[in-house]
């Protein structure tokens, strides 16, 4: 969040008559009349403090104040319509029809052009002047209907053509299909929160279906959530039909199509929300109705993004008819996304010790597991184990170049275990990145593929396990677009989330893309950018279910799967090149052969082991 010299903040009250919503700028400026710009660093315009919904347009205001608050208004849109509709002439009023945001930058003053009005854009009336304003504006993102957020680039400009009715500017005609929010309202309007859906049994040693969270941005009405109905309602509607997302071809809903929300909005009392739904729920067997349960009860208690949740307990009610209330969900991914169990913290990590060579490192102490007599002479290029296993003793799985492409060899984990090697058909360069999933899958990414070796049987993890060499299809963010290359993966616990650092032409880039697992194929949907402003990313790994760890121009940082570019941890020592951890411990490797660790502040380094490419079972 940028300091305060830059930001507005947004204070959103309960008054004695209903809700008031007040933006609260670092600036201050007359709450009635035209609204007037506050300006920060490099002179952007930025919110005022102006009571919302603010007072109508009057003869002393510019067409320019007038595209201004409306600008502003639009943030409220779903609390009150009415707000930004009354900078609309009335034609205008009746057929503008939002739909989803577009996220553009608090624009520059000198960026705002005043211009008379050219006669070839049609007007709704015949008013007796008319004035068009524009301003250019960065796309940062949009964000659809059901609220998932997709970064943007780019800039455009934006043209408004305004009529003065009876001495006062009113906007007649607005940019064509867009709801634009300015970046510093959106931030503090709109709230991150979490969708949870259920994973697809398909394969052998899947369990039977874990949630998985899915962030969205939805709009607040008031700050205290527990009372937030709107928010509230937002979430279960989104639950409800939420079926166009990056994850929604990979994951299922227990809610049947035809359900819906009975009274269109969730009641909150106390800190139970009290859900009644209608429709096709009403035909479900009880077993979906208790996943219904668990669906609305991980949602709005979840507090990844939020301190406090939306609600605490949830209370379903079918046709007004109580179900069973206070499910606490049963099958959410786990917190850490490589812990083995909850008292055993200090979990290895593997290391390449030689060209050949791989030692798991466990409190410091180094144990080989793999050497030149298990692979040959060909150089180790990725390494990966399988987590939940004893110290030291996690399946390994490692990629080796084999002729001018890659082959994957796996162990049990002991020393000297047997080996069984898998080659990559059709291969071209070493792997670059091999992820090992909760299901017992093998990850490899190599040139401009990435390959799966699917295991054919439960419960078996290790070198006795037959696997099948699948080729993935996808994503289709990066293949689809020239320069576009994938060079590394790494699978989240629940088996279905990928994080992807993709090269492209303008640097490195950090995705979110899912799985889809079919009979005789696996896919990787579409592809969508997360940590949005990191400079050139070079390493990432799983923090836990709703973070990524990633090294980036010198430091750590924690990001949220929400879009952007989260917060640093710390800084990283010189020449890291590589990045792993649990969670709770970071370990990097650099450029010269050293591994070192530190907590997940990363405020204090130690070295532990020379070696290269640390890695996390996982």
């Amino acid at each position: 969040m940028a300091s305060c010299s830059t930001r507005s903040r947004l204070t959103v009250a309960m008054t004695a008559v209903g809700a008031a919503i007040v933006i609260t700028g670092c600036a201050t400026a007359p709450s009635a009349g035209a609204p007037q710009r506050a300006y920060g660093r490099n002179n952007q315009v930025q919110a005022y403090t102006v009571p919302l919904p603010p007072p109508p347009p009057s003869s002393s205001w510019s067409a320019e104040d007038v595209v201004l608050a409306f600008l502003h208004a639009s943030a409220t849109y779903d609390l009150d319509p009415a707000a930004a509709r009354q900078y609309l002439t009335p034609q205008a009023a009746k057929t503008w029809q939002p739909l989803s945001v577009t996220v553009v930058s608090a624009p520059q003053a000198s960026e705002f052009k005043t211009l008379p009005h050219q006669p070839e854009v049609p007007l709704s009336g015949q008013p007796s002047q008319a004035e068009t304003v524009t301003f250019t504006g960065d796309r940062l993102a949009t964000l659809s209907e059901s609220g998932q957020y997709q970064s943007s680039s780019g800039s455009a400009v934006y043209t408004f053509t305004l009529a003065n009715e009876k001495g006062v500017w009113l906007i007649d005609v607005l940019p064509p299909h867009v709801w634009l929010l300015l970046e510093p309202d959106f931030d503090q309007v709109y709230q991150p929160r979490n969708l949870f859906f259920f994973t697809p049994v398909a394969e052998p040693s899947a369990a039977n279906g874990e949630l998985v969270p899915d962030p969205v941005f939805a709009p607040l009405q008031v700050a205290d959530s527990a009372l937030n109905t709107s928010l509230a309602t937002g979430l279960v509607e989104g639950l409800l039909n939420d079926r166009s997302s990056w994850l929604s071809g990979a994951t299922w809903t227990a809610f049947p199509r035809g359900t819906y929300l009975i009274g269109g909005q969730v009641t909150i009392n106390g800190s139970v929300a009290e859900v009644d739904l209608g429709g096709a729920a009403a035909h479900a067997p009880a077993i979906a109705v208790d996943e219904m349960l668990e669906q609305l009860q991980a949602t709005l208690s979840n507090t990844a993004y939020s301190t406090t949740p939306v609600a605490t307990s949830v209370q379903l009610e079918i046709n007004g008819h109580p179900q069973y209330s206070g499910v606490i969900p049963r099958n959410l991914v786990p917190e850490v996304a490589n812990a083995a169990s909850g008292s055993q913290r200090a979990l290895p990590f593997l290391v390449q010790t030689g060209p050949s060579s791989v030692s798991a490192l466990v409190s410091s102490s180094i144990r080989p597991l793999i050497g030149p007599a298990d692979v040959g002479r060909a150089p180790v290029t990725a390494v990966a184990a399988a987590a939940g296993y004893g110290p030291g003793t996690e399946p390994v799985a490692v990629a080796v170049q084999a002729g001018r492409g890659c082959a994957v060899y796996v162990s049990s984990g002991q020393r000297h275990s047997r080996l069984r090697g898998y080659h990559l058909p059709g291969s071209s360069g070493p792997c670059t990145s091999l992820s090992w999933d909760a299901n017992g899958n093998i990850w490899a990414v190599a040139g401009q593929r990435i390959w799966v070796l699917r295991q054919q049987q439960a419960g078996l993890f290790g070198a006795s396990a037959s696997r099948q060499v699948v080729a993935v299809s996808g994503p289709t963010a990066t293949t689809s677009q020239p320069g576009y290359r994938v060079l590394a993966l790494r699978m989240a616990p629940d088996g279905v989330r990928a994080a992807l650092l993709v090269h492209t032409p303008s640097g490195n880039r950090i995705m979110l893309t899912a799985v889809s697992y079919q009979s005789n194929s696996v896919s990787l949907g579409a592809a969508v950018n997360v940590g949005t402003g990191l400079p050139d990313p070079v390493a990432v790994s799983w923090y836990d279910a709703y973070h990524l760890a990633v090294l980036a121009d010198g430091g750590i940082y924690v990001v949220p799967l929400t879009g952007d570019s989260g917060s640093e941890l710390g800084t990283a020592p010189d020449g890291s090149v590589s990045l792993t951890t649990d969670g709770s411990q970071l370990v990097v490797g650099t450029d010269t052969g050293q591994i070192l660790t530190a907590s997940s502040s990363a405020n204090s380094w130690t070295y532990v082991a020379t070696g290269s490419d640390p890695i996390y079972p996982g």
